[in-house]
């Protein structure tokens, strides 16, 4: 029987790559749980869900909008602290802060809205002075004035 010297280094090769195959895969897995998710109901004070309330997380990109059951969630927000805010027209927002999403887990915050006069401020109306195209004005003609004329380099109108 003989024995070759190619063996121990293909061998080595396999062992490397199955090595560095391994540790990717393991890399990957660990990317996918550096997210959490963030679910809950948006209600009022009577306990009666509020449709289309919007929720957001403070400073990022990340938010939702209330069904019409009053639940929200939203996915992959990253793990850590963050400030939370619930909110929807003629109720009071309400700011949650320190909330900690842990990675891979789920984390329910519900909020409890209170209603609120909406103050719209004071409204102005400015009407137009003059009319946006004339009546007696609708062909194309040219009007010039006493200023277009003094800044011309000529001394008389007819030059």
């Amino acid at each position: 029987m003989r024995t070759s010297s190619v063996g121990g280094p293909v061998m080595t090769v396999r062992v490397t790559f199955l090595v560095v195959w391994a540790l990717l895969a393991g890399a990957g897995t660990l990317l996918a749980q550096a997210t959490g998710k963030l679910e809950g109901r948006i209600r009022d004070q009577a306990g009666a869900p509020i449709p289309s309330a919007q929720v957001r997380i403070e400073g990022t990109a990340f938010g939702a909008v209330a069904d019409s059951r009053g639940y929200y969630f939203i996915n992959n927000v990253p793990a850590g602290t963050v400030d939370v805010t619930g909110q929807f027209v003629g109720y009071k927002p309400v700011r949650t802060t320190g909330l900690r999403i842990s990675a891979g887990q789920t984390i329910t915050l519900d909020f409890t809205l209170e209603q609120q006069a909406v103050d719209i401020g004071e409204i102005e109306v400015t009407a137009a002075v003059n009319a946006l195209v004339p009546r007696d004005a609708v062909t194309t003609k040219q009007t010039i004035n006493g200023d277009y004329t003094e800044k011309l380099p000529v001394d008389r109108i007819t030059n």
